[in-house]
């Protein structure tokens, strides 16, 4: 029924008759290695483009990925404007089960850390691709709920450029951002640069973030090469949970074991890329080195760590041409070696792979067949443990173009996720621990069958699409320790779309429904923690005139439990929020004010029970911002 009246919707979408807008000229995926037309691809994709970030007005990358996205989030442990993301509906084990790249180069580590993306300056961001289900053919270990692939604009102006930001508001919430660029002879230069702190809106929670950067590319026809490098120093103090009770009487509040917690993070980034159309084909090879540092006390512990890690990916893509059909083969091997030291132990991961993808359209109907295949070995030591796999990742897809502008496809795929070093059978002391060997962990496996249906006219751009996912032994906190939960079920369905009603009046939405629940082990039947049934998220902007725009957007999450809850015994509320935003612009400036949680809600989207009691991390009610921003 759902698909059907997804359908019937599409069906009366396309009718509206709408101006010709280049926004919705099928967007090009950057996500499958090389640039290809989003329209081409046998996978549910949804694509932020820098018009949608510059509209709705949102300021980090995982603000856009939420309230643009539709994807759901939970608020970072160490505080700022950093969410967790969950793509695939994976509750607490999110962040092992999807990867984060940025131009090419992944970020996602093989631990259970987050990857810390608002400090990516939104304003280089030139669009952000959110690739659904099994993506392990081309990134590898965890890509099994999906990829978040940013990619930063490479081109500047051929004029000196400078341009900044400057907003203040609830919370005694001061950010600033400036940015840099020159473009000649096809060199372009960029520098930007970042300060914010808050004292947000609970007690100790102060936070404090400066981010630099630098990037250099240089386009020489057959030739591309770019560096990149940048760092983030981030201050915080943690107020930590409180439970449900001490939410309704004061969500300001904190316990009071808490009011001592802080960490210091410093993240350093740096890239290079080349490119190069030989006669063989275009060569394309990408390295990155991230290296973090973090110092925290929490509950009166010191934890410190140090970690430094590599990335290396290299590949080939060459076109054949043979009577009426066209084929397309890439292929590559990535490498990543990584280390983790802290004073009283340490860990490290090596992986290495071998990847394949080909394609094959017949032109004169536009059937497009798509395969892939990829080897990858995996070396994991922890403590006292050990861990080495060799896994193969898979996937077949199949799109058709038809009259109208529709086209449906089917795909089947299957990825994998490994325990991470972090993933110990049982933690048998709490500081320093040591764990049982995870190598009795086995290899999380899942296997993705999708259908959807997708089109891009003149005025609209929409996707349709239903992924069931069949896992076997999934990794994740049993309540007592990371090991295999047993075998799960989602079964997910998704509607997305960007829509130009009238000139003036733009629209985004992503409606989903997802069922996630155990099919074998001690919690058969039960629901996955943390993931909700239903999600939505609608976004709106009006052009009252050359100068000024509104916009408004709503979010609601559904019901669900909180984390660890495995007998689904307690359940978090649904809510919805909504935000709201006027521009004026004003020659090279413009100024605006923005009301988020409008209508002051309030409310958490994380939870987590101990001792017969659920502790909560609750979200800020309603907050202003006012903010002055130049256009060189």
């Amino acid at each position: 029924m759902l698909a059907l009246a997804c359908a019937g919707l599409i069906t009366t979408i396309a009718s509206t008759q709408a101006q010709n807008n280049s926004e919705f000229n099928p967007v090009v995926i950057s996500a499958s290695k090389y640039e290809q037309s989003g329209i081409d691809i046998p996978s549910g994709a949804t694509v932020i483009t820098r018009k949608q970030i510059n509209d709705f007005g949102v300021l980090t990358v995982n603000e856009a990925v939420m309230k643009i996205g539709g994807v759901i989030g939970k608020p970072s442990a160490y505080g700022s404007s950093e969410y967790n993301l969950d793509l695939g509906g994976y509750g607490a084990t999110a962040q092992s089960n999807m990867v984060v790249v940025l131009d090419g180069v992944r970020l996602t580590d093989p631990d259970q850390g987050e990857v810390r993306i608002s400090s990516i300056p939104i304003d280089q961001v030139e669009k952000i691709e959110i690739l659904y289900g099994s993506n392990s053919v081309l990134y590898g270990e965890s890509a099994t709920g999906g990829v978040i692939h940013i990619t930063t604009n490479k081109k500047g102006k051929d004029k000196p450029t400078f341009n900044y930001y400057l907003a203040a508001g609830s919370n005694n919430t001061e950010d600033l951002k400036a940015n840099f660029s020159y473009s000649s002879n096809g060199l372009s230069v960029n520098s930007f640069g970042s300060y914010r702190e808050s004292d947000n809106h609970r007690q100790n929670f102060h936070n404090r973030t400066r981010v630099g950067g630098f990037n250099a590319d240089l386009d020489r026809g057959p030739y591309k090469l770019g560096v990149s490098l940048s760092e983030e120093h981030v201050h915080a103090r943690l107020p930590g949970s409180i439970t449900v009770a001490s939410f309704e009487q004061n969500p300001y509040q904190i316990r009071a074991s808490k009011i001592n917690d802080w960490a210091n993070i410093r993240n350093f980034n740096s890239s290079a890329y080349l490119q190069a159309n030989t006669s063989l084909g275009i060569l394309n090879i990408r390295t990155g080195d991230r290296r973090r540092d973090l110092t925290a006390n929490e509950g009166g512990y010191l934890n410190a760590y140090d970690i430094v890690g590599r990335y290396s990916d290299i590949n080939a893509k060459n076109v054949f041409y043979f009577k009426d059909y066209e084929s397309t083969l890439i292929v590559g091997a990535d490498y990543s070696d990584w280390q983790r030291q802290k004073s009283t132990e340490s860990a490290d991961s090596i992986a290495k792979a071998f990847y394949i993808k080909s394609e094959l359209v017949k032109k004169n109907v536009g059937t497009r067949f798509s395969m892939g295949y990829r080897n990858e070995s995996i070396n994991r030591n922890s403590v006292d443990a050990k861990l080495k796999n060799s896994l193969d990742a898979w996937d077949l897809g199949l799109i058709q173009p038809l009259e109208f502008g529709f086209s449906p496809y089917v795909r089947v795929a299957k990825s994998y996720r490994v325990p991470n070093v972090d993933d110990c059978g049982a933690y048998l002391q709490n500081y320093p621990y040591t764990c049982t060997s995870f190598g009795n962990t086995k290899p999380q496996l899942n296997h993705d069958k999708e259908v959807g249906l997708k089109t891009v006219k003149s005025n609209l751009r929409l996707n349709l699409r239903y992924t069931k996912s069949s896992i076997t032994d999934e990794i994740g906190y049993d309540g007592n320790s990371n090991t295999n939960l047993g075998n799960t079920l989602r079964d997910t369905y998704q509607f997305d779309g960007v829509v130009t009603v009238h000139s003036k009046l733009d629209f985004s939405f992503v409606l989903k429904h997802m069922k996630s629940e155990f099919v074998s082990g001690s919690s058969v039947g039960k629901k996955v923690p943390l993931v909700p049934e239903n999600t939505a998220s609608l976004n709106l902007v009006y052009r009252v005139d050359l100068k000024q725009s509104i916009s408004y957007g709503v979010t609601y999450i559904g019901s669900r439990n909180p984390d660890g809850d495995m007998s689904n015994q307690y359940s978090m509320p649904s809510y919805h929020v909504s935000d709201l935003r006027y521009v004026l612009k004003e020659k090279d400036y413009s100024y605006g004010v923005t009301v988020n949680n409008l209508f002051n809600k309030s409310y958490y989207n994380y939870g987590i029970p101990s001792g017969g009691q659920v502790y909560v991390y609750p979200e800020p009610k309603r907050t202003l911002m006012f903010h002055i921003k130049s256009h060189y």
